[in-house]
């Protein structure tokens, strides 16, 4: 018998990819290829997922402003916000220069 997804069990899948895209992106200063991040996500989630729909989940963030697109064909994507290193150089930086003032 073959259950019937109904369509918030698809958007979770999504949503739980997108959150996956970057958090294997923050990481990564240089970024990675779209057959990486699709390597990486079938080998952490355990499923057939397919290329293509990484790349359109990649586009997705890339449209939102959260990952930058930085070559067109093939695409490499980077994350575009701050990662825990750069968190902590910040707040130290302010750290330091409220300690200093």
């Amino acid at each position: 018998m073959k259950l019937i997804e109904s369509p918030n069990s698809r958007r979770y899948r999504q949503f739980e990819r997108l959150l996956l895209v970057i958090e294997l992106l923050a990481p990564l200063r240089l970024g990675a290829m779209g057959q990486e991040i699709a390597d990486d996500v079938r080998d952490i989630l355990g499923e057939r997922i397919s290329d293509r729909t990484i790349r359109r989940d990649c586009e997705a963030l890339v449209e939102l402003g959260l990952v930058d697109r930085t070559s067109p064909a093939p695409a490499r994507y980077r994350w575009r916000g701050r990662t825990m290193r750069s968190e902590s150089i910040l707040r130290s930086a302010e750290l330091h220069a409220e300690l200093t003032s």
